[in-house]
């Protein structure tokens, strides 16, 4: 009666144990995804904890430098650029203002901003106004409606066909394409292709990507890609760029 009550207990103390240890993985994973969320390295304890197998099953190789244009000397050295025709009406409406540094019509904005951006609009343009007196960052003039900055050293800037900027000063469109573009440069340097959980590795091992990165923005990203023709879907759950002889 002992031996089976002793035998009784032990396998109590399995159950008990398997229970408590699967209960500790889903709070660690609900952790990890916080940290990845906040744009924070993950503890190396919980990642040894969760062994992520995608992860760890990457193969891991260096990513070389991406190529880009020179860095102006007012960029700081946590600043992206994107192709300036690619821009926001806003990014290049501030952009412009600080070039000028002082009062501009908007109309004059305007018509700057429809050369660099054809696809771009006057009343897209004179739509911004409102919403950059709103948060502090235009002045208007009184006198004859001109807009200036009130702080061009935070306002992008325009470096012959591109534009830089914090994401601090870029819109939420803007910080993405950054992001997909190291996505694929990234994807460029893998033979195999990549699963999502490798893509997200490698954003944060590079050092490339200014950006916020976790799996669940490069899950969008991925979609995006994929409609646009730059990506491909590959073995159930692999990513490859789409090359021109694909």
């Amino acid at each position: 009666m002992n031996i089976l009550t002793s035998m009784n207990d032990r396998l109590q103390n399995e159950i008990d144990g398997y229970r408590r240890y699967g209960d500790l993985l889903k709070e660690a994973m609900a952790v990890q995804e916080l940290m990845r969320s906040a744009g924070l390295p993950i503890p190396p304890s919980l990642e040894r904890l969760l062994g992520d197998s995608e992860t760890n099953s990457a193969r891991r190789f260096i990513v070389p430098p991406l190529d880009g244009p020179p860095r102006p000397k007012e960029a700081g050295q946590d600043w992206i650029w994107l192709p300036a025709a690619e821009a926001s009406p806003q990014t290049l409406a501030r952009a412009i203002l600080r070039r000028q540094g002082d009062f501009v019509a908007p109309k004059a904005i305007a018509d700057e901003v429809g050369k660099i951006n054809k696809g771009v609009n006057a009343r897209s343009v004179y739509n911004c106004g409102p919403r950059l007196i709103e948060s502090g960052e235009l002045e208007k003039s009184q006198s004859d409606g001109k807009w200036k900055l009130t702080d061009s050293a935070k306002a992008p800037i325009i470096d012959g066909e591109y534009v830089w900027g914090s994401i601090q000063t870029l819109d939420k469109s803007e910080i993405a394409s950054h992001r997909r573009e190291v996505i694929l440069h990234i994807l460029r340097a893998s033979a195999d292709g990549l699963q999502i959980m490798q893509i997200t590795r490698q954003l944060k091992d590079s050092g490339l990507c200014k950006s916020p990165q976790n799996k669940d923005l490069v899950k969008m990203d991925m979609e995006n890609l994929k409609r646009n023709s730059k990506v491909r879907r590959v073995s159930g759950r692999k990513w490859m760029i789409v090359r021109k002889n694909d």
